[in-house]
């Protein structure tokens, strides 16, 4: 075998092994440790709802890299679409700032766009990135705004993080960018600040909302 085509592979190894490790660590979170197969990898990683969205298909609970086994998980992915990326040792933060006016995206930013694509195929209320390099911690970037309404408005303050402010981001239902604040911290902190019971309850409130808006909507037709 070709040794290109063999780093690809062990590569796409890597990937597929750290995918199902992350979402043992996310059955375990979601779960206290009672359970650890509440998630898995989504079909072939979100291949499929992929090529549906290219069709015009949404496909529910599908539009990123982890889906749920058992029902217990539906909040989690309703609240946000999962993307998970292994390696790409030349990504980071600074890069976005870096980056000049009308140069090539850096890949974080092609993350950024990918999530919210993939939020949007799948109808989740937003995106969340779990990010690993080699010999480095696990660490996710999502939006500002939806951390701190899963923690009932409460900056990160008891650990280290970063925020990325004033993000152009794509909006989920158009071609339009906005810009956005984004967070980025170490896995094992945002398992620690947010409570499973608190995103449960956004997604109730949110479901709540939409019901009174197409009531509303249905009043003025």
């Amino acid at each position: 075998m070709p040794k290109t085509t063999k780093k690809r592979v062990n590569s796409k190894n890597k990937g597929n092994a750290f995918e199902r490790q992350i979402a043992t660590e996310l059955s375990l979170w979601w779960t206290e440790g009672i359970r650890d197969d509440i998630f898995y990898r989504s079909a072939s990683s979100g291949a499929r709802s992929t090529s549906r969205m290219a069709a015009g298909k949404t496909t529910a609970n599908s539009g990123g890299d982890i889906s749920f086994l058992d029902s217990l998980g539906e909040p989690l992915i309703s609240w946000c679409s999962i993307e998970i990326k292994r390696g790409y040792s030349t990504c980071n933060a600074q890069t976005v700032l870096e980056r000049l006016p009308g140069s090539k995206a850096s890949i974080l930013e092609d993350w950024i766009k990918q999530a919210v694509r993939s939020q949007q195929d799948s109808g989740a209320h937003s995106w969340l990135i779990i990010a690993k390099k080699n010999r480095a911690k696990t660490v996710v970037f999502l939006p500002l705004l939806d951390y701190m309404l899963a923690t009932g408005f409460v900056r990160p303050t008891q650990f280290p993080y970063m925020i990325l402010a004033n993000i152009l981001c794509p909006e989920p239902d158009g071609d339009d960018e906005t810009e956005r604040h984004i967070v980025c911290m170490p896995l094992a902190d945002f398992f620690a600040s947010v409570k499973p019971k608190d995103i449960i309850g956004c997604v109730k409130s949110l479901k709540v909302k939409s019901v009174r808006q197409l009531k509303e909507r249905g009043k003025h037709e």
